[in-house]
């Protein structure tokens, strides 16, 4: 619950605010194919008086350093729908200090061979899971970053963390050695009605 909270800021403040789009949708109960654009956005969620987050509002793709856009294929199946698997790339900014604040350093959700897996429910939302293998130093990119104080405030132990992360890795396999560099990772998501705007077509302009 805790984590929960702490990481909750983080979208309430739009450092993390990410938005999914889907496209080429004939139906919400069964459709073989459709297009699932999974992205980061500046625009901050609206919030009620009590912190929580309203429906119904509006946001905008963004692909420009340090944010991501990741373009899914996927399916539905009796409401549930699920991507193929594909690297996901989606940006973290723990804080919004300047260049000095080690808080604005930026770092990623990188999941490799990612998938999500999100059932659509009555009242709009859509509640799952996004799977798929993480860079073992990424697991720990938050502790590491506290650097000292997440020893002696939290207890946390990175070294310590690192090591079993790397005994526990399953994935990132490398072809030549064999040795894995990635863990089996998910986090969990729910997400609102909204309305998001994509990134405009680019346009091909004749050579002249």
């Amino acid at each position: 619950a805790e984590a929960d909270v702490g990481l909750r800021q983080f979208m309430a403040s739009g450092e993390w605010t990410q938005v999914i789009l889907l496209r080429g949708v004939n139906s919400l109960g069964n459709d073989p194919d459709v297009e699932v654009i999974y992205a980061n956005t500046p625009d901050r969620p609206l919030a009620d008086s009590t912190g929580k987050f309203l429906r119904g509002a509006s946001f905008t793709i963004s692909d420009k350093p340090p944010r991501n856009r990741n373009v899914l294929k996927g399916r539905i199946d009796n409401g549930v729908l699920t991507t193929e698997p594909q690297d996901i790339v989606l940006t973290q900014t723990w804080g919004q200090g300047g260049a000095r604040d080690i808080r604005g350093n930026r770092t990623k959700y990188d999941f490799r061979k990612g998938r999500i897996r999100l059932a659509f429910q009555p009242d709009g939302s859509v509640t799952g899971m996004l799977g798929g293998y993480r860079p073992v130093f990424d697991v720990i990119q938050s502790p590491a970053i506290g650097g000292v104080g997440s020893a002696l405030v939290a207890g946390i132990d990175c070294a310590g963390y690192l090591r079993t992360l790397r005994h526990l890795a399953d994935g990132i396999r490398d072809p030549k050695t064999g040795k894995c560099s990635g863990v089996s990772s998910a986090i969990r998501i729910r997400a609102l009605p909204a309305f998001v705007n994509d990134l405009p077509a680019k346009t091909k302009t004749a050579a002249r």
